[in-house]
């Protein structure tokens, strides 16, 4: 229904940032339509046609003034400039402005799995981090320093954080933006097959082209909306 994606929205611009909301929310009549179909069966079939209609009208009127508020907020708080938006559950990137899409392209994030030490000390959780974050750094052919939780989930000892087994390259693909806390946005080694998926240990994959695209037109300090 149409009142449970109000409350989604909700819960993402506390997630989120109100930016990546001002694209996604699907403010058309048809979906007013629906909620008058929904709410005068659903709910208000015992009361009088008239009534019923009018309270329907009422709730359409209402989440119109929802949305406004909502898209007022957006476009406020929009960045002036590229922007890149993360959705994570249909696997989607795009780089875009206020009112145009740069690029949309099939990426693959976190699967949400859990890896846990066999001594039980240590856990990690596989998510890709939602919220507001910004490309901190930029590399061409980057070498990946292999963290602990990689170590564990081959079976082989935990080196010392200075090792030479931790360097890892052409891992990561030609390109990749890191945003924190060892998150990246970087390619992929399995091709096509391996994107639209939630596979990964919380980085973003990328295609190629698609990576080439994002690194070339999205400077340091871009924003990037995870949601």
């Amino acid at each position: 229904m149409v009142v449970a994606g109000v409350v989604l929205l909700t819960a993402g611009l506390a997630a989120a940032g109100v930016a990546t909301v001002y694209y996604w929310w699907p403010a058309t009549e048809a979906l007013y339509d629906q909620v008058r179909g929904e709410l005068a069966w659903q709910r208000l079939l015992p009361l009088e046609r008239e009534d019923r209609l009018a309270a329907v009208e009422k709730r359409i009127k209402d989440l119109r003034r929802a949305n406004q508020v909502l898209l007022d907020s957006a476009r406020a708080q929009t960045p002036e400039g590229p922007y890149i938006a993360v959705q994570t559950l249909t696997n989607t990137l795009m780089v875009r402005t206020a009112d145009k899409v740069m690029l949309q392209a099939v990426c693959s994030t976190g699967s949400g799995k859990v890896l846990t030490t066999p001594d039980g000390r240590r856990t990690w959780e596989f998510h890709t981090p939602t919220g507001v974050h910004k490309v901190l750094s930029k590399h061409h052919f980057p070498v990946w320093y292999k963290p602990d939780w990689a170590f564990v989930e081959e079976g082989e000892e935990i080196p010392p954080a200075n090792s030479p087994k931790r360097q890892q390259e052409a891992v990561l693909g030609e390109y990749s933006l890191n945003f924190g806390n060892g998150y990246m946005i970087h390619g992929t080694l399995y091709g096509k097959a391996d994107l639209g998926r939630s596979v990964t240990h919380g980085c973003v994959r990328l295609d190629d082209l698609d990576l080439e695209y994002v690194y070339e037109n999205a400077p340091i300090g871009t924003k990037i909306f995870i949601f």
